[in-house]
């Protein structure tokens, strides 16, 4: 499911997707397709709507990940379910996952699917996989018995509603009736509207922890820690320029007294100039980082130019951009294409703003 608008993300998401913003090494969607080829699963079809050209021009036809890949576009937004059920004729009579592109999922898949064998004894038409998370307000919320049947959900709950820390990830195993109990042709949401009423009904439906590392990167502080976590899971120690984990692409150019500290990414052709400091952030192909620049906490996406003296620290630029010598960034999102005046001073600012 690669069709929502990453709202959260704005300015980034203007003219990027969510699910093909950068995550480490890879993009959003390519963990969890890598986790599904992982799961012998190699017939995958992607629903697009926004920015549809950007997710299909970006994955192709899967073969770089061992898949096939086909899609399908959504004139006008259908929901989560609505757009699966827009693709039942494809999905065939066995059961089917399907997950979301927008989040950061490196997931055993096998290991649901062999729980879903299970339950589909038990007459389950759907096993929800499930985490844990400190602040489930922001989430559906799962409560489950014993016997891992889900018996409550409740979606974004309140701090007083919060009864279970067990949230649900997105990612679902499914038998194909399920689609039957989904309207054509409107807008219709797994968990807003399917899962409730399939409770209501006693419909059975089960939950299954998760093995592996699930995160949401709806919000820019969240984008950048989960960078950064993978960078420390994927990268190097590199002494020499201090780096706790490093990963550096073709061609990278360090000039004299540059530092990297923490968790780095150097894309290709990245320069990091003369005395500048890059602390636990991603830099990615082709940018440029200015003479005694501080670059902290930071995602800066392809074909940046980041002038000598400025500070970015917690912020996101998105591709193309410019910030001005001297400018001084934090907590900041910088849309693509963007320039930043030089010495400009912005705390908390979208660019453009709304």
């Amino acid at each position: 499911m690669s069709g929502g608008k990453g709202t959260r993300l704005k300015p980034l998401t203007n003219h990027l997707p969510k699910p093909m913003v950068p995550v480490g090494p890879r993009r959003c969607i390519d963990y969890v397709i890598r986790s599904l080829a992982a799961a012998h699963i190699d017939e995958i079809v992607v629903t697009t709507g926004y920015l549809s050209d950007r997710v299909i021009r970006g994955i192709a036809d899967g073969a770089s990940h061992g898949v096939s890949v086909v899609y399908s576009f959504e004139g006008e937004p259908l929901g989560t379910a609505g757009g699966v059920k827009h693709v039942g004729p494809f999905l065939g009579t066995e059961p089917f996952v399907v997950a979301s592109g927008d989040v950061l999922a490196d997931v055993n898949i096998r290991r649901l699917v062999e729980r879903h064998a299970e339950n589909r004894k038990k007459g389950a038409v759907a096993t929800l996989a499930l985490t844990r998370v400190q602040d489930p307000s922001q989430y559906g919320i799962v409560g489950i018995g014993a016997d891992g049947r889900v018996e409550r959900f409740k979606e974004k709950p309140r701090p007083a509603q919060v009864f279970s820390d067990l949230v649900n990830a997105g990612i679902y195993v499914l038998e194909p009736q399920v689609l039957d109990e989904i309207p054509p042709r409107q807008a219709f949401d797994f968990s807003k509207d399917l899962w409730p009423d399939l409770l209501e009904r006693g419909t059975p439906l089960y939950g299954e922890l998760i093995e592996g590392f699930w995160m949401d990167v709806g919000r820019p502080e969240d984008l950048i820690g989960a960078n950064l976590l993978m960078i420390r899971r994927e990268g190097r120690p590199q002494g020499g320029q201090g780096a706790d984990a490093l990963l550096a692409g073709r061609r990278v150019k360090m000039e004299a007294g540059a530092q990297l500290a923490g968790a780095v990414l150097l894309g290709d052709f990245v320069r990091v100039g003369v005395n500048a400091l890059v602390k636990d952030s991603a830099v990615h192909d082709q940018s440029n980082i200015g003479r005694e620049c501080v670059v902290e906490r930071a995602l800066v996406l392809e074909d940046c130019d980041i002038g000598a003296g400025a500070q970015i620290r917690d912020s996101v630029i998105a591709a193309g951009s410019v910030v001005g010598a001297g400018a001084k960034l934090t907590s900041c999102v910088v849309g693509e294409g963007q320039t930043i005046s030089p010495g400009a001073v912005l705390d908390g600012a979208r660019v453009p703003d709304n």
